[in-house]
């Protein structure tokens, strides 16, 4: 395990970018806490596919919720 903030967040944005991931967990999320998943995937280096995949797994699920926008800014990763 890393305790180096730099390799944590790349190994964090690594596993959590799995699609299957986010297909399983999002629908148990709220609007709130998706747009803060989504701000610390980006912030770690998630690829814009990734955010999205996320943001689209939540918006499905969840009959309330008004949609999300891909934010701005996402660059993409190698290792996502």
């Amino acid at each position: 395990m890393s305790t180096n903030v730099a390799d944590a967040a790349t190994q964090f944005a690594a596993v959590w970018s799995l699609q299957e991931t986010a297909d399983e967990a999002a629908p148990a999320l709220h609007c709130v806490e998706i747009d803060v998943l989504v701000d610390l995937l980006r912030a770690a280096g998630a690829t814009t596919t990734t955010l999205t995949n996320w943001l689209d797994a939540h918006t499905v699920s969840d009959p309330e919720c008004q949609g999300h926008s891909t934010p701005t800014g996402a660059e993409p990763s190698p290792s996502t």
